[in-house]
């Protein structure tokens, strides 16, 4: 809703529109024909721009580890929302409208890690191992034949080339299995605060339960928080180190 009202302001789209207006009208149609034709331009000038931004966004692959792991994240949330539905404890429900903020901004945290990592993954695929395995063992086999001097360097040359690419596809299955690592504890981490919730508001419900309830529910609401805080650090590194290497790029 936010990029859609930035894009209703934005000075590009109104002048379009108030020019297919103006047009319109000098042709001879009636007034409120072409403020529709400037309506229509400005509707398609801010549709488009959404999914642009949309089709810009990172996806998590099908079929991959990360995404088994956010429909187990998805799950979490969900119980947790039934948690909060079916609490009839006023001491504990009061507590559960500002965690349900939190799980939401976990879980899009989390979201955003997995899309990140399976960015990461789609450049593995792009770089096939065993090719430069082969070549790797190719280039050697002839940097210990080769009987002239130039061979030999053009030959080291290509083979310091291939081992490059080699140690940047290690580096990525490093920054990989680091990411999954961390998708994995955030879910983990995330599942287990449903599940003492759950304990807590079941014994809640019991009679004498209900004492201490609400100490134990913002005690998990402040692990909760953790959680969060600690994924919006992992985020903001991960998009100040897109911005350095969009700006190395550019320059």
């Amino acid at each position: 809703m936010k990029k859609l009202l930035a894009g209703l302001r934005e000075p590009l789209g109104l002048v379009l529109a108030a020019t297919a207006a103006a047009v319109a009208f000098v042709l001879g149609l009636p007034l409120l024909v072409a403020a529709a034709a400037g309506l229509s331009v400005l509707a398609v000038k801010v549709g488009a721009g959404a999914i642009g931004d949309r089709i810009g966004e990172p996806r998590i692959m099908g079929g991959s580890d990360e995404l088994a792991w956010m429909t187990r994240a998805d799950r979490a949330v969900a119980s947790f929302r039934q948690l909060a539905r079916s609490c009839r404890s006023s001491a504990i429900g009061d507590r559960f409208v500002g965690m349900g903020k939190q799980a939401h901004a976990t879980l899009e945290l989390l979201r955003r890690l997995a899309a990140q990592t399976s960015t990461v993954g789609r450049m593995l695929q792009s770089i096939d191992g065993t090719r430069l395995g082969a070549e790797d063992s190719r280039l050697t086999g002839e940097l210990r034949a080769a009987e002239s001097e130039p061979a030999r360097r053009e030959i080291e040359i290509s083979l310091r080339l291939v081992r490059e690419q080699m140690a940047a596809r290690r580096r990525l299955e490093q920054s990989k299995a680091a990411q999954i690592a961390r998708v994995q504890s955030g879910v983990l981490a995330l599942e287990g605060l449903v599940t003492r919730l759950a304990e807590v508001v079941a014994l809640g419900e019991t009679a004498g339960g209900a004492l201490g309830a609400g100490d134990r529910v913002s005690e998990l609401a402040d692990e909760l928080e953790g959680l969060r805080a600690g994924l919006s650090e992992i985020d903001q590194v991960n998009v100040n180190s897109d911005l350095s290497t969009r700006q190395i790029k550019e320059e």
